[in-house]
């Protein structure tokens, strides 16, 4: 059983990657770098909490949820999507913000609820790469 949360895990952090490295026809003006290092941070912290989550190691969890909360700041985004981007980000701090809350009352129930929504919204950001399109 452990093996296939690992697997999945993987999978996740593969998908998470991919996504992260389409983004950049998104962020006219900015460089690729600058954006590969954002969502880097942003794949690792989200890969580290849903290895937590998948064992429910709760120092993990709640040192994934820290990592990504810090790594969710205010990016500044660029170009034609700004308000688009900035609205999202806003709205993925927000999920985070309320999955920090079931973490801190060590609820893992609301917390994997929460980081299912924390995923969805990251889809949803990387979704705007085809639309833009």
């Amino acid at each position: 059983m452990a093996s296939r949360t690992w697997k999945r895990c993987s999978v996740m952090s593969l998908l998470c990657l991919s996504l992260a490295l389409c983004i950049e026809g998104v962020a006219h003006g900015q460089s690729k770098a600058y954006i590969t290092k954002i969502m880097q941070g942003r794949l690792e912290s989200t890969k580290d909490l849903m290895a937590g989550l998948a064992i429910n190691d709760w120092s993990r969890i709640e040192q994934g949820t820290e990592a990504l909360l810090k790594a969710t700041q205010p990016v500044g985004w660029q170009g034609p999507l700004k308000r688009e981007l900035d609205e999202r980000d806003d709205a993925l701090r927000s999920a985070i913000k309320t999955l920090s809350i079931f973490v801190d009352g060590k609820n893992g129930d609301g917390a994997r609820l929460i980081f299912i929504q924390v995923v969805t919204l990251c889809m949803d950001c990387h979704n705007l790469e085809r639309e833009f399109k």
